[in-house]
């Protein structure tokens, strides 16, 4: 089920947390198995805030791309439930979660091979979902269009 954090403006919860929020981020994109960062590992428990990218359905998985800025962008999944009542809940409210929604994410780090992300060597298995923010409306641009765009010309670059 997914909460409500905070009915304030979340560009005050934001700035004050964006050092941190930042710093974790970064530390899963440098993840690997000989380079620990900061006592970081695969299978740790991690709270992830960011603002939802995209959501989709593919068989018994949900996929949830998290986007904290242009530069990184996190698969998190939810797997079909078998596990009873709580996990379908879980399900429903992030299937309801929309484009810009701003949400912390708990799960656990996994080990994955991601080709649509930034973050190609860790996903997040989802245990958690809280909404700090509801967008307001959906962006007059689709964000799924420009970083495809975005990641069409850096592939160019790297040519």
């Amino acid at each position: 089920m997914i909460k409500y954090l905070c009915n304030r403006p979340f560009s005050a919860f934001y700035s004050h947390q964006y050092s941190k929020i930042h710093e974790l981020w970064r530390d899963v994109a440098q993840l690997s198995d000989e380079n620990s960062k900061k006592g970081l590992n695969f299978g740790d428990s991690i709270e992830v805030t960011g603002r939802v990218h995209q959501i989709r359905e593919k068989g018994k998985m949900l996929f949830l791309i998290m986007r904290e800025s242009p530069a990184y962008t996190l698969q998190c999944c939810n797997y079909d439930p078998k596990m009873g009542n709580e996990i379908d809940q879980l399900r429903k409210s992030l299937k309801s979660l929309k484009s810009e929604d701003i949400i912390k994410i708990t799960g656990i780090l996994k080990k994955g091979r991601i080709k649509s992300c930034s973050i190609k060597n860790a996903e997040l298995e989802i245990s958690d979902c809280e909404v700090i923010e509801k967008s307001v409306e959906s962006p007059s641009i689709q964000i799924e269009f420009l970083s495809k765009v975005d990641q069409r010309q850096s592939e160019q670059i790297d040519d």
